[in-house]
């Protein structure tokens, strides 16, 4: 059976702010640390360098709509241009606030499409 990973529906030509719960990835408890780092990778896992992924941060503030607290999410801005590929794998990464300081490493297809007109 394969990995099942998220996935977010963006427009092209656009500039969003993406934020990736992680929540279900923690233990009970557990939190992110650090800076986290965002990059869309290809199937090798080498880094394709075709999107504009900025501003990454964890998030400050809980969400109980979606149902994390604070700092169990990564946010990021992501641009695109008009000829962006229909999808990308993005690989993200953070510190756990754990003693051993143990890297999570969670994986999000982000798919692009025309705006309705």
């Amino acid at each position: 059976m394969g990995t099942e990973y998220a996935h977010v529906f963006l427009p092209i030509a656009s500039t969003e702010v993406v934020t990736h719960n992680l929540k279900p990835r923690l233990a009970s408890g557990e939190a992110l640390t650090g800076t986290p780092v965002v990059t869309d990778v290809t199937d090798d896992g080498s880094a394709t360098g075709e999107l504009s992924i900025s501003g990454t941060t964890l998030n400050a503030v809980a969400d109980t709509v979606n149902g994390f607290g604070i700092n169990q999410a990564i946010k990021f801005r992501i641009s695109t241009s008009s000829t962006t590929s229909d999808s990308y794998l993005l690989k993200l990464s953070c510190e756990k606030d754990t003693s051993d300081g143990q890297t999570l490493v969670d994986y999000l297809f982000v798919h692009f499409d025309y705006p309705c007109q």
